[in-house]
């Protein structure tokens, strides 16, 4: 599976936890695959923080995929990546208390 695959399945995964009341576990899971890559949730989260998450995380795959095929392939996958952020940023809205969240 690529990258964009997975974080496809995990966003899924999240969105449904946060649909059955479960917010805690989908921000566990949003945590969990920052985690992997070296980074956590921001406290506070606001849109600012997690447009400059985006665009860290798409900096590091140019930098790892530096070569044209790769990064072709890698271009459906990128898709993905702001749809993960949103989704982390709405968990961590409902998860966090509201004082921490800056809107």
């Amino acid at each position: 599976l690529s990258i964009g695959d997975k974080l496809s399945a995990y966003s899924l995964l999240g969105t449904m936890f946060q649909s059955q009341g479960k917010v805690a576990d989908a921000y566990n899971t949003y945590s969990s695959i920052l985690t992997q890559f070296g980074e956590t949730i921001p406290d506070p989260v606001t849109p600012e923080t997690s447009a400059a998450m985006i665009t860290e995380t798409l900096n590091m795959f140019e930098e790892v995929y530096d070569d044209e095929w790769v990064k072709t392939k890698m271009e459906e996958s990128l898709c993905c990546i702001p749809q993960f952020y949103c989704e982390m940023t709405l968990a961590a809205y409902f998860f966090k208390p509201r004082t921490n969240v800056n809107w």
